[in-house]
């Protein structure tokens, strides 16, 4: 056991590994189906009119802005390398970015802590994650963003921070810019986190800031010009920003909280745009979106703000939300879930999520007795949980967009789980 721990990023990996291989084959033998589940549909038309046709396309006519471009293009990489069979080459893809950001926070933790302890309980926290390792499968970008965020930890949660560790930031922000529409934040953090870690730097603060800003910029131009090219205008990330915002604002989202899928409102919202304006570019219906939000939202300003409370609650639950499946049923101006069903599924990760976040807490909180390595990650965590909650508190608030972020609580948990595992082991030998 101690043996394994001095090899903690491999630790973190093949514990990761072997959750997802497990998972997979559970998930394949009781649901035949999931073979051919995409988790978000769009990233996979998209990657394959890209691999097939070079068009950056979920119809493989029309040019689109609706997703991040980076997890997009990795789906097109495993269509052109494997063909026909790229679902598997694609899942193992993920599988290994769920893998890597694993390791690198098992990593993390052995160098805070410096106890076997603690990083063998940091790697078993997030091998016991079902929702994240199930979340990580999927074909969606959410494995990808939340290794950008492994990185950019790694990077700036160190004792001593070279020029090298100050690229690699800006490369893992502009990266999780590109992955992400939540993206954006880890750019808008970046200087802050600098700031924070500023003892650390090898030269002035704001000489780092602005390379590693340079660096995410150079990243971040191309998605920019092709924005401004295609579509007229530079975009802060995709253009399903003012949808999202829209179904966290409309009456509506009491019907669906927290029991089903808000994607379920899509047809119903197209089509009450499609009987008041022409459809337009993908760009126009998203001003028009955000249009809709703020006069839903001036409608009834104290309704929305109750809404954007319980939206932050159950981002930071430890039952993965929606509860469940069901059917939407129009219903004159508004809707009705039908045949809803729970799934038994978003219960299995309570006892792993609700160890990472209360042992993250109870650590937050001990903050004057943490390392200059340990501050500068709760630091960059707390500028990005701020953004985070403001974020999907004003849009919409899943489970899975709080996932990315658990390899980071579960090294602030690590340490403290150890602790009440060496309290109650004691006990249980006693009796």
């Amino acid at each position: 056991m101690r043996r394994l721990a001095e090899h903690p990023f491999l630790l973190g990996f093949g514990a990761a590994a072997v959750a997802a291989a497990a998972a997979a084959a559970v998930m394949r033998g009781l649901f035949p189906h999931f073979a051919g589940w995409t988790g978000s549909g769009s990233f996979a038309d998209i990657a394959g009119n890209l691999a097939r046709r070079g068009l950056y396309s979920s119809n493989g006519r029309d040019l689109t802005l609706e997703r991040m471009p980076l997890y997009p293009a990795i789906l097109a990489l495993a269509i052109r390398a494997a063909g026909a069979p790229w679902r598997v080459l694609a899942v193992a893809l993920n599988a290994a970015a769920a893998a890597g950001a694993a390791g690198l926070a098992t990593r993390l933790t052995a160098r805070f802590y410096r106890e076997a302890a603690a990083t063998w309980a940091c790697a078993l926290l997030l091998a016991g994650h079902f929702a994240w390792t199930i979340e990580a499968l999927s074909f969606r970008e959410t494995a990808w963003f939340a290794l950008a965020l492994a990185a950019l930890a790694s990077a700036l949660a160190r004792e001593r921070i070279g020029f090298g560790g100050v690229l690699l930031a800006g490369l893992a922000a502009g990266a999780g810019y590109l992955l992400r529409p939540t993206g954006f934040l880890l750019v808008a953090a970046l200087p802050g986190w600098i700031w924070a870690a500023r003892r650390a730097l090898p030269a002035s603060w704001g000489l780092c800031a602005a390379l590693a800003l340079a660096v995410a910029a150079a990243g971040i131009l191309p998605w920019q010009l092709y924005a401004v090219r295609h579509f007229g205008g530079p975009v802060l990330e995709d253009t399903e920003g003012g949808n999202t915002a829209l179904k966290g604002a409309v009456p509506a989202y009491w019907t669906l909280t927290p029991r089903v899928d808000y994607d379920l409102l899509d047809s119903w919202l197209v089509a009450k745009q499609l009987r008041t304006r022409a459809p337009g570019s993908n760009l126009q219906r998203d001003r028009a979106w955000r249009q809709d939000t703020l006069r839903a939202i001036a409608a009834s300003p104290l309704n929305w703000a109750a809404k954007g409370a319980c939206k932050v609650a159950l981002l930071f639950s430890p039952v993965s939300v929606p509860l469940g499946y069901g059917r939407l049923q129009p219903a004159g101006d508004s809707v009705t879930v039908a045949d809803f069903r729970v799934d038994p599924w978003a219960f299995a990760s309570v006892p792993a999520a609700t160890l990472i976040l209360a042992g993250a807490f109870v650590r937050a909180r001990r903050w004057r007795a943490a390392g200059a390595a340990e501050r500068s990650l709760l630091a960059g965590l707390g500028l990005l949980v701020l953004g985070l909650a403001a974020v999907h508190g004003a849009t919409l608030s899943e489970t899975r967009y709080r996932l990315p972020f658990d390899p980071l609580f579960a090294i602030l948990a690590a340490p403290v789980v150890a602790r009440w595992a060496a309290r109650l082991l004691p006990s249980s030998h006693e009796n």
